[in-house]
């Protein structure tokens, strides 16, 4: 019989250990950026869609990288003090940016002082976050400046932080026994509304409204399927770099670390009766 665990971990993430009994092959380990010190740039960028469509977003990039849709994905290591440096290279149209990272004390110098944190405007000014990665988990990271149009437009990313005296060779989610995995996925769930993207892209940010809000595209880190099950880092994909297939051989320990980065909480269309909250002459997808 198969086996799950869940808890609750850091803000809003879950943690599923599953003791799986079916053969397969899979990565052992969630790709991302490690260390102490990280420099994001907010960068524009396309994102795939699995009609062959391309979107117009915008996303957190790793220094002269690509902006990547969900952001880099920063694996922190429990006790080390983290500094976060970020420019904003969007066009002025978009206004300042910034970045929030709920779970965590952070202190902020630079740029120009927003409602939730400092925020970079776009003329190349450096905003610093600092903080201390005090509890191992999953956590989120995004933009705290018109989030409910920035985290849409794609500046949103994971924080996995790992517990003091992590080994990769005997890995553990927390510093127990229990916690103990052979393999590791992240999933990040994002949803997307094509014409809000459209909208910011003509540069008509001004007729954006973020109440009709009305999403047609639901992602498992940046993807849709079929790229879901291709490896990470494939040249076709440049701005979603980041795999999603859970795969595991017969009796290993899978550690599923599952958070969600946008407004919804599933993918799933609305049901019948909430088609009529949405925009005026708009078919919804239940019809």
């Amino acid at each position: 019989m198969n086996k799950m665990l869940i808890q609750t971990v850091g803000m809003g993430a879950v943690l599923v250990v599953i003791l799986c009994a079916f053969a397969s092959h899979g990565q052992a380990t969630i790709v991302g950026i490690q260390g102490t010190t990280f420099n994001l740039i907010a960068k524009e960028g396309t994102v795939s869609s699995p009609d062959g469509g391309s979107i117009h977003s915008w996303g957190y990039a790793d220094g002269s990288g690509l902006m990547q849709y969900p952001g880099p994905t920063l694996i922190l290591q429990q006790g080390d003090t983290i500094t976060v440096k970020l420019k904003n290279e969007l066009p002025v149209g978009a206004g300042n940016v910034s970045i929030v990272f709920p779970g965590h004390q952070v202190a902020a110098t630079g740029g120009v002082t927003g409602d939730l944190t400092q925020e970079a405007p776009p003329d190349g000014t450096t905003v610093t976050y600092t903080f201390t990665a005090s509890e191992p988990g999953t956590y989120t990271y995004y933009s705290g400046t018109n989030p409910d149009l920035q985290v849409e437009m794609g500046l949103v990313g994971a924080i996995i932080v790992r517990p003091t005296g992590f080994d990769p060779n005997d890995p553990r989610a927390y510093n127990h026994e229990g916690s103990r995995y052979d393999r590791e996925v992240l999933f990040l769930l994002t949803e997307m509304d094509p014409d809000i993207h459209h909208l910011v892209e003509m540069g008509a940010i001004d007729q954006v409204d973020t109440t009709e809000f009305f999403p047609v595209y639901w992602f498992i880190n940046g993807r849709n399927f079929p790229d879901t099950i291709v490896p990470a880092g494939v040249p076709w994909l440049p701005h979603q770099p980041y795999e999603c297939l859970a795969l595991m051989r017969p009796g290993e320990r899978l550690v599923l670390r599952y958070v969600g980065g946008g407004p919804g909480s599933a993918p799933v269309p609305p049901s019948r009766e909430q088609c009529i909250h949405y925009r005026p002459g708009r078919q919804a997808p239940c019809e």
